[in-house]
């Protein structure tokens, strides 16, 4: 039983569900990872280009990663004798690329598409969260297994703290500093942050900073975002582009507290990792963000505007009592989620719905 991704890269939450889910398939079935396009160079010798998938027969299934559109994937799919087993982790939508990359989004509006064409080929439907199930519920699908498969929260558990970089980042920001984690793309709202580490600094003279950690994915958003940058005189901002799990696993320990501005989330993964290393969530309450992070951090409206929500981090920044009673509370909200998804349970479930 293979799986197909559309893309794969190291610190990708996809790439890394679909690790796991290869941990816990290959205790009954032979199988590996296929990318549609060609994987990270150091991720070649443990996924393959999608050209070398060998054939399959009707006994045999595809597990599909869904979170884009790509017309001859879609193609290659359906021509396949094989049962598909949809996992879907949600498309993003269309509206913020429209503008800025027509095509990109042009390739997030044929994903939603493929969601229906795929369901005459789909055998099983799993989803990260109940948002994204109603999602497959709404397109025609009779039966969704909520199920994140491969969702790991502590899979930074192991790492050490990195020394160098802790005495970089205490360099950069003395008094500490707020923590985004995210691919930075248009729709997880990046100036959001920007603004708001701003103000914390200018209206709530908090001597903090921010960090921004996550690949850059889309230079035109990037330039958007330097530019916006430079309109303050007092932003202290640092962008680290992809980071190693250590350096991630640092971030998270070290930071006064994570932020979330996405506007749009079919689970998010950052959230749980920060509260599973121990750091006081703030998060904007949109699509599976409140079911994801429940009462482990605070959930904002989905519409805050970005004084409220600076309001709110101020708060936290400025007391550390409150931060403690954050840190338990994602403690505790890891905890639940251990109970409901611990990878032998998991694993029984998932192979349960396959078998």
């Amino acid at each position: 039983m293979h799986q197909i991704v559309v893309g794969a890269e190291r610190h990708d939450a996809i790439t890394n569900m679909a690790f796991e889910i290869r941990e816990i398939l290959r205790t009954k079935f032979a199988s590996e990872i296929f990318s549609y396009h060609a994987p990270a160079k150091d991720l070649l010798n443990e996924i393959h280009q999608l050209e070398s998938l060998p054939v399959g027969t009707a006994d045999d299934r595809i597990i599909y990663h869904l979170s884009f559109g790509i017309p001859q994937l879609t193609q290659l799919l359906l021509e396949r004798d094989e049962e598909i087993i949809l996992h879907y982790h949600n498309v993003t939508p269309s509206t913020r690329y429209k503008s800025l990359m027509p095509g990109f989004a042009e390739a997030l509006e044929y994903g939603r598409k493929e969601i229906e064409l795929l369901l005459p080929k789909v055998s099983k439907a799993f989803a990260d969260s109940h948002f994204n199930a109603n999602e497959l519920l709404d397109s025609g699908y009779e039966s969704v297994t909520v199920l994140p498969a491969g969702l790991d929260a502590h899979r930074l558990d192991s790492e050490p703290i990195d020394p160098l970089f802790l005495s970089q980042l205490s360099g950069y920001f003395p008094h500490g500093y707020i923590l985004f984690v995210s691919q930075v793309l248009p729709h997880k709202r990046v100036e959001h942050a920007l603004a708001m580490v701003h103000l914390l600094r200018t209206v709530h003279h908090l001597d903090v900073g921010l960090v921004v950690a996550g690949p850059i994915r889309q230079r035109a958003y990037m330039y958007a975002l330097e530019q916006f940058r430079k309109r303050f005189n007092d932003c202290h901002v640092l962008f680290t582009g992809e980071v190693s799990n250590s350096e991630l696993a640092t971030l998270y320990r070290d930071c006064l507290c994570y932020i979330g501005t996405s506007e749009h989330e079919g689970l998010s993964v950052p959230p749980l990792e920060a509260m599973a290393n121990w750091a006081p969530v703030i998060t904007r309450g949109t699509g599976a963000v409140p079911e994801t992070v429940g009462l482990g951090g605070i959930v904002l409206e989905a519409d805050v505007g970005i004084l409220e929500f600076t309001e709110t981090v101020a708060k936290v920044v400025a007391d550390a009592e409150l931060q403690s009673v954050l840190r338990r509370a994602g403690e505790n909200r890891i905890s639940q989620i251990d109970s409901r998804f611990s990878k032998h349970e998991l694993g029984q479930l998932l192979l349960g719905e396959l078998s």
